[in-house]
């Protein structure tokens, strides 16, 4: 992600003709992924127009979950269908991935099986879940636990036993990991993916862990408890974790190593200047907004300057008095004995503020990155006006359709993991296309 190459490939340019490529936009460009996600930390949570208009595009997509299969009647599907809804609301989920998919380029995500860690006794054999023990262990570094039986004279390290809830109890979380502490070993011909999370870093998981932390131990699976206690990255299996990443350009693979670009660095100089943008009109409004008011000795021309037989002391005193007087009793009368000058200085807040750069430079990255202008600038009741015909939603999902693919993709994976756990057979999910919902003709039908 460097523009070095760019610069070396070309040639003329020199002192008398300044190169297109000096620019402050390009001497911050991000020159690695974690400062990328640095710079989507930045506009996501500092920017509602560029985060809601992502938000409204993501759940435009979000319509309803379709099963299918070899051999799966309607009353199997849909029974499959009802299943879903009752372990989890899987719409919401796949909603939040395609946010963080879009602002990050990257999502992660595995799933989180529920179970009950539970401590036995060595010797009477008497067991009890963790969280009703944590008065009788300690928790060494190394991974055990210590402690003495409440029923029995034994003193010594327990039995650790982790076993699933029952199918009945069983409703799996999805986990999304924070991309700036994943890992990525990838192979370009294969394409196959090591992914790993970088334990040392990820303090808000692994602290916990160190520390001995009744809920961290109760709830975290036992190897990424020995990881996080030896200080080491924890790598995933390839069947457990789901990483969406954002394609990119080939030229741009070496670079990247497998990890997706967010769709707002196609145009990151738009977004250097809207933040840059952003505090000149947070200067404007500190400075400028409220106006700075005056009250001065009026000094007209051809008269004696009052000044010269008032001391200024006293005639602050006097004005600050009247102040305070019209603040207590709006109605009462004032009186001071020399005229005074009002002047206001500042308020020209609104002449200063460049509305109409901004929003089009807002606009200018919204469209880089394919987000229809309805998104951002019109109501629900205009855009189901202005929106109305059919090519362009189509048009809209054939441009994004690697973002609904990505989402195909994510589901089945997910529902095959509960599938697993629930005894079901193999299963395809899938979003139901958008225009099969606005197209009027299938509207009539219905």
């Amino acid at each position: 992600m460097s523009y070095t190459g760019i610069q070396d490939a070309v040639i003329g340019w020199d002192r008398e003709v300044t190169s297109p490529f000096n620019k402050l936009t390009r001497r911050v460009y991000p020159r690695t992924i974690r400062e990328t996600f640095a710079w989507g930390e930045e506009l996501w949570m500092h920017h509602g127009m560029y985060s809601q208009s992502i938000s409204t595009a993501v759940r435009y997509f979000m319509t309803e979950i379709d099963i299918d299969g070899d051999d799966i009647d309607f009353q199997s599907r849909k029974n499959y269908i009802d299943q879903v809804r009752k372990v989890f609301d899987i719409l919401e989920e796949l909603a939040i991935i395609g946010d963080d998919y879009m602002a990050f380029g990257n999502s992660f995500t595995t799933s989180y099986r529920p179970f009950q860690r539970t401590l036995a006794c060595r010797k009477c054999g008497f067991r009890a879940p963790l969280k009703q023990m944590h008065s009788f262990y300690t928790f060494s570094s190394d991974g055990v636990f210590k402690g003495q039986c409440p029923t029995c004279s034994y003193l010594g390290a327990f039995i650790r036993e982790d076993t699933l809830l029952p199918k009945e109890k069983m409703k799996p979380k999805v986990t999304r990991w924070p991309p700036q502490y994943m890992m990525i070993k990838y192979h370009p011909l294969s394409q196959r993916k090591i992914i790993a999370v970088d334990l040392p870093k990820y303090t808000a998981l692994s602290e916990g862990i160190r520390k001995g932390d009744t809920l961290f131990l109760e709830d975290t699976p036992w190897e990424i408890v020995q990881a996080a206690l030896k200080n080491q990255q924890f790598e995933f299996a390839e069947d457990e974790i789901f990483h969406m990443a954002y394609p990119v350009a080939a030229c741009c693979l070496p670079n990247l190593k497998g990890w997706g670009l967010p769709p707002f660095m196609a145009d990151f100089e738009t977004a250097v200047l809207v933040t840059m943008l952003d505090k000149y009109v947070e200067t404007i409004l500190v400075e400028y907004l409220m106006p700075f008011r005056v009250l001065s000795p009026s000094a007209s021309p051809g008269q004696q300057d009052i000044m010269m037989n008032v001391n200024m002391s006293d005639f602050s005193a006097s004005v600050m008095d009247m102040l305070r007087r019209h603040r207590r009793n709006p109605t009462d009368w004032n009186m001071l004995p020399y005229p005074l000058d009002y002047q206001v200085m500042g308020g020209e807040a609104g002449n200063l503020v460049p509305v109409e750069i901004l929003e089009h430079f807002e606009m200018r990255l919204l469209h880089s990155m394919g987000i229809p202008p309805e998104f951002y600038k019109s109501s629900i009741k205009e855009f189901g006006a202005s929106a109305g015909p059919v090519i362009g939603f189509k048009m809209f999902e054939r441009t994004w359709q690697h973002f609904a693919n990505e989402l195909n993709k994510w589901a089945t994976w997910q529902i095959n993991i509960l599938g697993d756990l629930m005894s079901w057979e193999n299963i395809d999910a899938s979003l139901k296309p958008v225009s099969m919902y606005e197209d009027p003709e299938i509207r009539s039908v219905k």
